[in-house]
């Protein structure tokens, strides 16, 4: 069936089997109280049977739906324990015809359910408006069994509804989606007819994959070249720390311990200046080259390449946090291509990029514990452990993926043992719900927004949600003060449905 236009409006709202945010707003506006008593009676009830078939089956055809229709409503007897116990039922017949009464041993009087309320009893004499007359007429039924409550309970047993009510669709559309689509079996056979009538003891199972799809928070819609584009950066990105580990790695093969301590040590803040004045002065040399003195001597690969290195470099300039490229390899490609010539070749002399600063464990170890013998009155920061015994009891438990990670996030820096803990937390929740751009839901899996609301499960249904499977115990009845059938609708509306559909059985 066709799904109808503004199937969640607002100016004449109809609640849905949905979690959809605005069926939500709807249903806290109390859009499925039958709060209209005006009209003939025929009125009132074609106004209740569209209310109620809106929630109910909107998606089955008013055909099929009288089909289904039975006038023979499941309840269940109240038979508490300790009434069985105390009498065998004769007292029932006890006194018949001659008026005599036993009170004491009826079953209602050992019922548990909640008596009448007399919370909406009004306390003065008034003329009661729509609302209140509604809740005057559903004061008597709070202590009875709502036998029309259970009108719809034929469609619970559909194996769409039975899926959506097992929380694993956000709607009956999306249920009857995953059925037509192969992805649910009942009792280990693929179903794919959504209106499969359960039977008691079928188990039904969702593949899981939908599950977090329909019950997981949604992913902001991206454009798919800019999913591949991010995919191939962090590849780049992956690849250039590999080859600048191997070749750090053969340089400090080579060094001697006199080279290392001759070195001079600059912060981070020197590094970034320094290099931000070459990129500077080196663009400088560009775009003057660019121009029409210099243009001559550079064949039309050279000029390429240039305005590459100026585009690039004022993206470095304007956020280098972001730039998948760093400084030294950017000048680097560029003196490469641009060795012939005279110009940029006396520049490269000129300047060169800083490498990163590198330090040492035991240089910062003894510089620590210096400062801590020095500082008087203080307390002692603590000392990093960054030797390779903390880092393998601290990540020791961390997969191989994981741990190169935190050592590509480390980097040179001195972590305290502290902070080496709070970064194997971390990663290890980003083992446990890792960001996976394949994936049509978002990640890590959260649960999608206003969830809770709907997150009920009936009591003729037993769930699984490890392996989202579900079990059918069987139908659906009515007890005193209670049915089984959820529904957005009070008695009333119920009734007035019921009455609509018995004149056409």
């Amino acid at each position: 069936m066709r799904k109808p236009t503004r199937f969640y409006g607002l100016v004449r709202p109809k609640l849905r089997q949905s979690w959809n945010k605005w069926n939500f707003y709807n249903l806290a506006r109390g859009v499925g109280a039958q709060d209209s008593l005006s009209g003939t009676f025929f009125q009132q009830k074609w106004k209740a049977k569209a209310k109620a078939r809106a929630y109910h089956g909107e998606n089955i055809s008013e055909k099929k739906w009288k089909r289904l229709f039975s006038r023979r409503l499941q309840s269940a007897i109240e038979m508490p324990p300790q009434y069985l116990a105390s009498t065998d039922g004769s007292e029932q017949a006890m006194g018949t015809g001659s008026g005599l009464e036993n009170d004491n041993t009826r079953a209602s009087s050992f019922s548990r359910v909640p008596g009448f309320s007399e919370r909406l009893r009004p306390t003065r004499i008034f003329r009661p408006r729509r609302t209140e007359t509604v809740n005057l007429l559903n004061e008597p039924v709070k202590n009875m069994t709502p036998h029309v409550q259970m009108v719809f309970a034929p469609l619970e047993r559909r194996l769409d509804t039975a899926v959506f009510r097992a929380l694993f669709a956000s709607s009956v559309r999306q249920a009857r989606l995953f059925i037509v689509h192969g992805a649910v079996t009942v009792n280990g056979a693929k179903m794919k007819y959504p209106a499969y009538q359960l039977n008691p003891g079928d188990l039904f199972q969702v593949d899981v994959e939908k599950v977090l799809y329909a019950t997981g928070q949604q992913k902001v819609p991206y454009i798919a070249a800019q999913v591949t584009q991010s995919l191939e950066a962090r590849k780049r990105r992956e690849d250039k720390f590999a080859n600048r580990t191997a070749g750090e790695e053969a340089v400090a093969e080579d060094e001697t311990p006199e080279a290392v301590a001759e070195t001079p040590e600059l912060t981070e803040e020197e590094i970034w200046a320094k290099n931000n004045r070459t990129i500077k002065y080196i663009l400088k040399d560009v775009k003057k080259i660019l121009k029409s003195d210099g243009k001559k001597d550079l064949n039309a690969k050279q000029k390429k390449d240039l305005r590459l290195f100026r585009e690039s470099a004022k993206r470095f300039l304007a956020q280098p946090e972001n730039s998948d490229i760093d400084a030294k390899d950017l000048v680097e490609s560029l003196a490469l291509q641009m060795k012939s010539h005279d110009m940029m070749r006396e520049t490269f002399e000129k300047f060169k990029i800083t490498e990163d600063k590198a330090e040492d464990t035991d240089k910062t170890e003894t510089a620590s514990a210096e400062n801590a013998e020095n500082a008087e009155g203080k307390e002692a920061s603590p000392k990093p452990r960054n030797n390779p015994q903390s880092i393998a009891k601290v990540f020791g438990d961390l997969s191989e993926e994981q741990q190169a990670k935190a050592k590509r996030i480390m980097g040179a820096s001195q972590l305290t043992r502290e902070e080496m803990r709070n970064l194997a937390s971390i990663l290890r929740y980003d083992e446990k719900n890792p960001v996976d751009d394949t994936k049509p839901y978002a990640t890590p899996w959260r649960p999608r927004p206003f969830m809770s609301a709907f997150a009920f499960i009936p009591r003729y249904l037993e769930v699984n949600p490890k392996i989202c499977a579900a079990v059918y115990l069987r139908h659906p009845v009515a007890r005193k003060g209670m049915a089984e059938v959820p529904t957005p609708f009070n008695y009333l509306t119920n009734q007035l449905t019921h009455n609509y559909y018995l004149e056409r059985g």
